[in-house]
């Protein structure tokens, strides 16, 4: 089944250059000169600085997570919800009920980490994320230390051009998103966070109707359920993660841009969940 993607991904094809001992703190970015220059020495702290939850005052912080309630609707009386967690650091857990006037209901379940996708539908994807931490946390401090400031100044820039361009948006449950197209598809996305504010599609139609910005997270959340062993493996294409890392130590950013901007994975809906799957957790 085809799965949809949502990336919100701007590269910038800038010549290596020197990190700098401060990064020019510009409106709408996150704030450098606040934050240490010194890179984590944690696999946490690395992920959420390689997938970040921007929201507070300490965008960067690996605690960071939103959960999303979205309403579904569509054709034949189609109506339900689709509720997301998502942490900073690259969690996700997704869960969804449907039901049309026939009756039939249907749902379903995703779970994202660091380094996989899983969905009920019978599949799991490797994720690369977890790779470049790695990569990461092998470097030596100094070096660490480069490539974090080289990625702050890219995140800067990625501000700087959202506030001059914002594009047409509007705001919804609080957060302006921006109104694009892509194919028969009208979507409003939160760029800086890469979410998904609303989506409407030829079978349905999503939109937030609540969104927590300090949400209680189960310990369990991003657990994996018994059944993923028998996923059938999807394998994600090859990176080679520590010449990415060592690469943006360097001020070359454009080759784990992309890896990196913020984007809408969206498996769930568009796939054909089990009617014995779990209905959303509820709060």
């Amino acid at each position: 089944m085809k799965r949809i993607v949502v990336a919100a991904a701007l590269v910038l094809l800038a010549c290596p250059r020197e990190p700098s001992d401060k990064v020019e703190a510009k409106s709408g970015a996150s704030e450098p000169s606040t934050t240490t220059s010194k890179s984590p020495s944690d696999e946490a702290g690395v992920l959420a600085l390689l997938a970040p939850m921007p929201i507070g005052d300490a965008p960067e912080s690996p605690d960071n997570a939103i959960e999303l309630r979205y309403t579904i609707t569509g054709p034949g009386g189609l109506a339900g919800e689709w509720v997301v967690l998502q942490k900073a650091g690259g969690w996700r857990s997704e869960a969804w009920t449907m039901k049309s006037n026939d009756a039939l209901e249907v749902s379903g379940r995703a779970i994202a980490t660091p380094r996989t996708l899983w969905t009920s539908s019978g599949e799991q994807t490797t994720i690369q994320l977890g790779a470049l931490a790695d990569a990461w946390l092998a470097l030596p401090s100094e070096r660490r230390d480069a490539a974090l400031l080289h990625l702050r100044e890219w995140r800067d820039e990625l501000a700087k051009s959202r506030l001059e361009q914002p594009g047409e948006g509007e705001t919804i449950a609080g957060v302006r998103c921006v109104k694009m197209r892509i194919a028969a598809q009208n979507l409003c996305l939160w760029e800086e966070a890469g979410v998904l504010m609303r989506y409407e599609g030829a079978a349905f139609e999503l939109q937030v109707s609540a969104l927590d910005r300090n949400p209680s997270i189960p310990a369990d959340a991003f657990e994996l359920p018994a059944r993923a062993k028998d996923a059938t493996p999807i394998a994600a294409e090859p990176i080679d993660a520590k010449a990415l890392v060592e690469g943006l130590a360097e001020g070359k950013v454009a080759p784990i841009a992309a890896l990196l901007a913020p984007g809408l994975r969206l498996p769930a809906l568009t796939k054909q969940a089990s009617a014995t799957d779990e209905a959303p957790p509820a709060n």
